[in-house]
């Protein structure tokens, strides 16, 4: 009785000394961020990614508000007609990764998203929204236009940027990048709108914008020197792009795990992210 006593103490102990070596959660992030250099770009690079688009939804709104004189349709709609793209050109998006350089991929959008940017920056600058009137070239309009073209870059690079994490790290360490991927979603919800409504008012829109460009162009720098070692190539298949896609819709309708996260993800963007749009209004 007393050898068994012992035999299962020792193995208590043994049990407890294992548990205590396995590394946290915190010590495998900061394992991951330090070991992988490409996955380390890529982290840096959504924190500005996130920050760009929050900062983007805070002023346009306001933007769009001042320019119509308080019409909260306009101020609404404005920032929901982001959203629309992802429908269309989503799906395309997950098949043109599977088949381009994803890299490349991210860097001329980002790219084109800074021109973009810089673009409306200039209209806005020239534009006097203190007088009344407002006098300049820029008309409301605008703001749509721009929202659609942001839109259909972010439904191009949100999959394209999800892909990548996969492609940096070996498979031991994805489930550790991804919670560090996930990280940039709610800290930079909170720091994008408020250097945002810091700087209109101190500073008014006239520089968010252009902050909003070197934010994207600073993702472009970042991209430069990352490498996908862990990516799979695959031999190119004469399948037209709508066919594949038409394959990786049948194939999340039929697996109904897939599926249902996918349910799950819309309830937040169609319940609560629309109470975003119209926070202007009631500022």
């Amino acid at each position: 009785m007393r050898g068994r006593g012992r035999s299962n103490a020792g193995n208590h102990i043994a049990t407890e000394n294992k548990s205590s070596s396995r590394p946290s959660a915190l010590q495998d992030s900061l394992y991951t961020i330090k070991t992988y250099k490409d996955f380390r770009y890529l982290w840096v690079g959504n924190f500005f990614t996130v920050g760009a688009q929050w900062l983007q939804v805070l002023t346009v709104g306001w933007l769009v508000l001042e320019l119509t004189e308080g019409n909260a349709l306009l101020t609404g709609s404005v920032v929901g007609i982001r959203t629309l793209p992802v429908f269309i050109t989503g799906p395309l998006a997950g098949v043109l990764a599977d088949r381009l350089d994803r890299r490349k991929i991210v860097m001329i959008t980002q790219g084109s998203m800074a021109c973009a940017a810089g673009l409306f920056a200039l209209l806005v600058i020239s534009t006097d929204l203190q007088s009344d009137p407002i006098q300049g070239p820029l008309e409301w309009w605008h703001a749509f236009i721009y929202m659609g073209i942001a839109g259909v870059a972010h439904s191009i690079i949100q999959p394209v940027r999800q892909a990548m994490v996969a492609n940096t790290v070996p498979r031991e360490a994805l489930t550790s990048a991804l919670a560090l991927t996930g990280m940039a979603h709610p800290s930079m919800r909170i720091a994008g709108p408020a250097i945002g409504g810091l700087l209109i008012a101190t500073l008014g829109f006239n520089w968010n914008f252009f902050l909003e460009a070197l934010a994207y162009f600073a993702i472009v720098l970042l991209m430069v020197p990352v490498k996908l070692p862990y990516r799979q190539t695959k031999q190119a298949e004469h399948t037209s792009p709508f066919k594949s896609m038409a394959e990786g819709v049948n194939y999340v309708l039929h697996e109904k795990r897939i599926l249902q996260l996918i349910v799950m993800s819309f309830i937040p963007n169609f319940v609560f992210q629309p109470l975003a749009f119209v926070l202007p209004v009631f500022t």
